[in-house]
């Protein structure tokens, strides 16, 4: 039994980013991943006008095995799976500057739907001298 739950697979239906200019850009909603394994996460960002100083990013599952029952991304991004700094940088996959996280789905995750979610943390301000 236990080894089942380590193949047991979860389906991310929505990918969210609670932070204004910020996507999760791989994977996409409605990916497979199964409990236990290491999957790549690309955040990508827009291009600012303003003077924006990063601080960092948080990404997070947060399970609905029933489809039903999830917090939207912007009350709450669930069980964290990577907090951090986020350097992104232009690169072939994504318009825009991206950054690629390696993060793994805890094998206690139970089988059905998950939202996927970012948080991102930043200074809005004057340009430094």
């Amino acid at each position: 039994m236990e080894l089942l739950k380590y193949c047991i697979s979860v389906a991310l239906f929505v990918s969210a980013a609670i932070a204004q200019g910020i996507t999760i850009v791989s994977p996409t909603p409605g990916s497979t991943v199964t409990s236990g394994s290491t999957i790549t996460v690309q955040v990508g960002t827009n291009i600012f006008i303003e003077n924006l100083e990063t601080i960092g990013i948080a990404i997070g599952l947060q399970s609905c095995p029933n489809g039903s029952g999830c917090y939207t991304a912007d009350e709450s991004i669930g069980t964290i799976l990577y907090t951090g700094l986020f350097n992104p940088s232009f690169g072939p996959e994504y318009y825009g500057p991206y950054q690629d996280f390696a993060v793994t789905i805890p094998s206690s995750t139970p089988a059905g739907q998950a939202n996927l979610a970012v948080a991102d943390f930043f200074l809005v301000g004057e340009p430094s001298a």
